[in-house]
């Protein structure tokens, strides 16, 4: 059996999803601007290495999710996830239902959004985790990157009982997973642009 690991933003889809997500989570893009406005002190901060990306990604959540309940999350990535759809590379659908064996996304973004996404294309997954108090986004597990990555991989499945291991990816943050098997750097896009 073969096991295909997919990263998702600039692999399988040609945008970032949490900014996309929280575009669409907004509707106003008047909105969305403004709140960026205001989070331009923790851009300073992370850019100047004084918190680390961990506190950053969850501040910005924070500062975006503030309005929305759980529910009207959940409901909104429902929709999102097939809006999404349309920007994901022409051939990964087609790509990942054709191939046999178990295949899963793994990224740093947010299973808020990514649920459905995964859902949408049959597809297990392994993201960053949202943790909520009180109906309200709160907090982010270990953000899922690098070698996290590769600790919730192993977590996951029984590496051992593949025969191949496919690794797609198109950033730093996946080099670690390169070492569990055959990597295709910017698989997807390349395809795309010789169609």
């Amino acid at each position: 059996m073969d096991l295909y690991l997919f990263d998702f933003d600039g692999t399988l889809y040609k945008k970032d999803s949490m900014i996309e997500y929280i575009k669409f989570l907004h509707k106003n893009i008047l909105k969305y601007y403004f709140i960026n406005f205001l989070f331009i002190p923790f851009f300073i901060l992370k850019k100047i290495n004084m918190i680390s990306i961990q506190k950053y990604k969850k501040i910005f959540l924070k500062i975006h999710f503030f309005y929305y309940s759980k529910v009207y999350l959940n409901n909104t990535s429902r929709l999102f996830a097939k809006h999404c759809l349309k920007d994901l590379y022409s051939n990964v659908s087609s790509f990942v239902k054709n191939k046999h064996g178990d295949k899963c996304i793994v990224t740093a973004s947010l299973d808020v959004w990514m649920n459905e996404i995964s859902n949408e294309l049959s597809i297990e997954l392994i993201c960053t985790k949202s943790v909520f108090k009180n109906e309200k986004f709160y907090d982010i597990s270990l953000n899922c990157n690098n070698n996290e990555k590769v600790n919730r991989i192993i977590e996951k499945f029984n590496l051992s009982k593949y025969e191949n291991i496919f690794i797609y990816g198109n950033s730093s943050g996946d080099k670690e997973m390169y070492n569990l098997g055959k990597s295709y750097h910017n698989f997807f896009k390349y395809n795309e642009q010789k169609i």
